[in-house]
């Protein structure tokens, strides 16, 4: 469920935010993804740089793109950001959006397509998947070193699994995918769901550890969740996770496109409302 396709910035092409290398971010699995509308007034709300506030415990983060959203300077806690191949469409950006960025920022992994299974996504087969893969992604991921992640898949096994199957195949099997780790979407209400989901993938294709970039307690379609059961959800899910050799890394979706996730998972699930971060926002980030 990421935000709908944007333009490439007027502003930006390959070009980063900044001229100086950062150093490593702090150790941490959790993350966040930042709509591409996001405005510098809120990254500052959930990057808060001030001394008088304490820093976010995220690690990193992801706009479901290939050009680096303007975070918010800071040599305390650095934010790594990860590049996502959203589409077959940023293919031809792939390598010169990376390299250009990479001189003055550390890039150390790389997200596949997201949602190929999902028409309104990705919308890719698994042929198609596999040539770009091969052609254009592995070699890219060679070339400057970065640690490849599977397409990111809905959490519907009807559709997912048959298609990773089919993917995976194209390429060799998991080895021959050079797949380092496989990413993972999932929205429900039960915790235990998220951890069979985990599980069965993990199972399924030679035990890789897993990224969950999305994620959020939601009802799919039926009554709107409470703040205080996303609250609840929240705490427990990121502490299994956190606990989970399996889970190398997770993103809650807390922040959507116009300001709102409340049209894909409810405004419960909203890390910031108005000019102020949510208590689930503020419990996620770790600010006070």
């Amino acid at each position: 469920m990421p935000p709908k396709p944007p333009p490439k910035p007027s502003h930006l092409t390959s070009q980063s935010n900044s001229t100086t290398t950062t150093s490593s971010p702090a150790s941490s699995k959790r993350g966040i993804g930042i709509p591409w509308d996001t405005t510098p007034e809120t990254l500052s709300l959930i990057f808060p740089t001030s001394t008088s506030h304490p820093p976010t415990i995220i690690s990193w983060c992801f706009n479901w793109e290939l050009w680096r959203p303007p975070l918010p300077s800071s040599d305390t806690h650095p934010i790594e950001w990860v590049p996502c191949i959203r589409t077959a469409a940023q293919i031809p950006d792939l390598l010169p959006f990376l390299t250009d960025i990479s001189r003055t920022h550390k890039i150390t992994h790389l997200l596949g397509f997201n949602e190929p299974e999902i028409p309104e996504q990705a919308n890719l087969s698994p042929s198609d998947a596999a040539r770009l893969w091969r052609d254009q992604v592995l070699p890219a991921a060679k070339q400057l070193g970065l640690r490849v992640g599977s397409p990111g898949m809905c959490s519907d096994p009807a559709r997912a699994l048959p298609w990773l199957d089919e993917w995976f195949g194209l390429l060799g099997g998991v080895e021959g995918s050079g797949v380092e780790f496989l990413v993972l979407h999932w929205y429900g209400m039960d915790l235990g769901g998220l951890k069979d989901w985990v599980g069965r993938v993990r199972e399924r294709y030679g035990g890789l550890r897993v990224w969950v970039n999305e994620f959020a307690c939601c009802s799919l379609g039926g009554e709107a969740v409470g703040e205080e059961e996303v609250e609840r959800f929240v705490r427990e899910s990121t502490a299994w996770m956190d606990g989970e050799e399996g889970v190398e890394r997770y993103a809650y979706f807390g922040m959507g496109q116009g300001g709102t996730v409340g049209r894909w998972v409810g405004e419960g699930s909203d890390f910031v409302k108005g000019d102020g971060v949510t208590k689930v926002g503020k419990g996620y980030l770790g600010l006070r």
